[in-house]
């Protein structure tokens, strides 16, 4: 299948490298913050920190990418999500750089805050360019390739950083990072740079008339979309449900740290060595099995996938508890990666497809209202019809804030139930209260996705002519000069045009030249 980008930018042959750069920066995020566990707490206690400094200095991360990211996705909406992820690199050179030439704990403490903002910015500005950029199979196909980068990243991160810390000394793992970085910012100008000159060309060549009430499979542009606005979003039922979904899958995945390890040393016997090849191989599990997410997800859709996850995953969490031997919990443990590889990224699909839905749903309403009203699109008024982009920066910030809610909670949440009741008990119950709270909005997910198939076969028609933009085949039109409501419409997913019939995945609607 070939690419789908917005705007011909595909005509760039550097644009065709964008999927590359935004691998490399995905991995680089995650890298750095793995290549500093092995040495970074021993550096410190050497400063003269204690234990628990320590442990604040770690959470620092957590501080500077919780603050930044509300602002990272605000200027993504503003800016566009290019420039803003030009600027994440740069902070993220300087927080290496920092890193490599401290020789005192606050210079340390401000290298790993300055970490956490500057990853607060891929996070949003790099899933709001593959939101803009691509579409369908292809935009799920960019998701699956974000987490796969992160889980390499996770996986060589802190090998890496032990070698080279233990070849060269503590500057060692930093100045290869920079460096890694340098090359990865030169990538993304040679790809970026022809595509802000073009735009530029032809925003001073010519700078057509808007029209409001037309869209595309693909959504608007980011970038300098200051009516944009999330709170539409925050009042549907779908948006809430996809950020929960996202807390979810995060939160089963942080709980994990703290106790998988005590588990399989108390009970098995197992050295840290065999533990982390243990968590090495589940990281590539949930890479390779990506590839039969997308083709799950072709033939089911996304809320099929989420279903899967969300009841999958407590339940191998519950396995896992109960495995008197060794080869059931390594059982349990592999379909414990294929419940995350089943609900994490789905579920940011699921985000996506929600918000374009919703923006499709109040252009469709303010071009009916408008054709209602003055039979003419082009003079469409009225609340709706400034809102024409979905705002992707906010979109994904508020995608993140879910992620580090859920990563918050887990530990917590299993913490204190082993903490109560020992480590076998401690995780049946978390996995029991896991299923109690995760079983309702699976089932709301899988009925979800059965109504949207049942609506298909129940679509209604739009029909398009030359002579009237828009002519509705309801079966009571409204009184001359009332507003059509959008719940009329929100079935509406054919296009009947005066030669054919097309049916498309998503609402769409033509402007006059289509017609």
């Amino acid at each position: 299948m070939n690419e789908q980008h917005q705007g011909g930018r595909a005509s760039h042959r550097s644009f065709r490298l964008l999927p590359f750069v935004l691998f490399g920066v995905f991995t680089l995020d995650t890298l750095l913050y793995g290549v500093v566990i092995p040495f970074l707490p021993g550096r410190m206690i050497a400063l003269g920190a204690t234990q628990v400094v320590v442990g604040v200095l770690f959470a620092s991360y957590a501080v500077g990418l919780l603050l930044a990211t509300p602002v990272s996705g605000w200027l993504t909406d503003r800016f566009g999500g290019q420039r803003i992820l030009v600027i994440g690199l740069l902070l993220l050179l300087i927080s290496t750089l920092v890193f490599a030439f401290s020789s005192t704990l606050p210079l340390l403490f401000l290298a790993r805050t300055l970490q956490g903002v500057a990853a607060s910015i891929p996070w949003t500005a790099g899933l709001a360019i593959i939101a803009s950029e691509y579409s369908g199979t292809q935009r799920y196909r960019r998701f699956t390739q974000v987490f796969s980068a992160t889980s390499i990243g996770t996986l060589v991160g802190p090998s890496l950083g032990g070698l080279l810390y233990t070849w060269r000394g503590f500057q060692a793992p930093f100045i290869a990072m920079a460096a890694l970085i340098l090359l990865e910012s030169i990538a993304i100008l040679i790809v970026f740079i022809p595509e802000w000159a073009s735009t530029g060309s032809r925003r001073a060549a010519t700078e057509p008339e808007p029209v409001p009430w037309a869209t595309d499979e693909v959504p608007a542009p980011i970038g300098g979309n200051k009516g944009s606005s999330i709170g539409g979003l925050l009042k549907t039922r779908q948006f809430i449900e996809a950020l929960l979904m996202t807390s979810a899958g995060a939160l089963l995945l942080a709980l994990l740290d703290p106790t998988l390890p005590v588990l399989l040393a108390d009970r098995y016997g197992l050295t840290p060595l065999t533990i982390g090849l243990i968590f090495g191989a589940m990281t590539v599990l949930f890479i390779l099995v990506q590839r039969l997410v997308v083709t799950f997800l072709q033939g089911y859709g996304s809320g099929a996938a989420i279903f899967f996850g969300l009841t999958m995953g407590p339940l191998s969490l519950l396995l896992v508890a109960v495995s008197i031997t060794l080869i059931r919990a390594l059982v349990a443990l592999a379909i414990l990666a294929f419940s995350f590889a089943f609900l994490l990224t789905p579920a940011l699909e699921y985000l996506t497809q929600t918000a374009q839905q919703v923006a499709a749903h109040k252009r469709l309403a303010t071009r009916l209202a408008a054709v209602w009203e003055t039979a003419s699109p082009g003079e469409a008024s009225g609340p709706g019809s400034s809102i024409e982009a979905v705002p992707y920066g906010t979109l994904y910030a508020s995608y993140n804030l879910a992620y580090a809610a859920g990563m918050l909670l887990g530990p917590v949440l299993a913490g204190a139930a082993i903490t109560t009741l020992g480590l076998t008990l401690g995780l049946i119950l978390t996995g029991g209260i896991l299923m109690v709270i995760f079983s309702p909005l699976a089932l709301r997910t899988l009925l979800s996705a059965r109504r949207q198939s049942t609506t298909d076969k129940q679509k209604r028609l739009l029909k398009l002519g030359p002579s009237a933009p828009v002519r509705m085949a309801v079966t009571s039109p409204p009184a001359a000069g009332a507003r059509v409501e959008l719940r009329d419409f929100v079935e509406l997913v054919e296009i009947v045009n005066t030669e054919e019939m097309v049916e498309i995945e998503e609402i769409e609607i033509l402007g006059r030249e289509d017609a």
